[in-house]
């Protein structure tokens, strides 16, 4: 059994690989939500870009993929210690809290308070 691992560390290079499948769930993730808000409109997106992007390259399988290829791309980090992984995990937390709040509160606050349309929190609404 001891044969199969190594001691020595290969392969510590980035993998061009995860990079590629990660450059590609991205795009598609970028074009589902794109979909998403399109489809608000009446006769926007055409069936098979919608089927194909939406259906099956977008939908089940971008965000998967991309967090499979973050997990997969942290064995290649140079910063492998517990304490940096907590460091980061807490920073990419507060990242996309401070993301959520510029892109979805402020501006439904925005509309709400200047212009008196729309719903501060639309996901509540009827």
């Amino acid at each position: 059994m001891n044969d199969l691992f190594s001691k020595d560390k290969i392969n510590t290079n980035r993998q061009i690989e995860l990079d590629i499948a990660k450059a590609f769930s991205t795009i598609f993730m970028i074009f589902i939500h794109t979909i998403t808000v399109a489809m608000l409109f009446e006769n926007t997106v055409s069936l098979p870009y919608y089927v194909t992007v939406g259906s099956i390259l977008g939908g089940p399988f971008s965000a998967p993929v991309f967090m499979f290829c973050m997990g997969i791309g942290i064995i290649y980090s140079s910063h492998t210690q517990p304490n940096m992984m907590i460091k980061r995990g807490i920073k990419l937390f507060l990242l996309g809290l401070l993301v959520n709040t510029f892109s979805f509160i402020i501006p439904h606050y925005l509309s709400q308070y200047l212009l008196n349309s729309g719903n501060i929190l639309p996901i509540l609404a009827d």
